[in-house]
């Protein structure tokens, strides 16, 4: 959300993408927390419907253009990693089930890098051996 919408962190977020000069994997569960976050701040008063469109329209552009790469992830293999990481890692780190599958999908697909400002989900993917990168 950070990169569509003006918040806390959003110029730190900006320059780490044009830093990394890689496309973001986008997987259908990053699009479902995204644009729900949108319908929250619509339904919040804190966005209006035009500008939720517009963003909406940016992602979409976004996509197109490569910027954000667009996964399919094999949800079976996704869940037993999560779950594996719920059993060894979660006791340790207090992490949130969202935040463990989105782990999960970037062991899956073979990332090295792991971009979060959550604490809790960056200590967990320092667990699992992914290389964090705090905002």
């Amino acid at each position: 959300m950070k990169l569509y919408h003006p918040e806390d962190l959003s110029q730190e977020v900006t320059n780490l993408v044009e830093q990394l000069q890689t496309a973001i994997l986008f997987s259908s569960l990053h699009e479902l927390e995204i644009k729900n976050a949108i319908s929250l701040k619509v339904y919040r008063k804190e966005m209006q419907e035009k500008q939720a469109e517009q963003i909406v329209g940016d992602i979409d552009s976004d996509i197109s253009s490569g910027l954000l790469a667009r996964i399919h992830p094999e949800w079976s293999g996704v869940y037993r990693r999560a779950l594996h990481i719920s059993k060894n890692i979660t006791p340790a780190t207090g992490s949130r089930t969202l935040d463990i599958l989105h782990i999960a999908i970037a062991l899956e697909y073979g990332c090295h890098t792991f971009i979060t400002h959550d604490n809790r989900q960056g200590k967990a993917a320092g667990i699992t051996g992914l290389q964090v990168r705090f905002i």
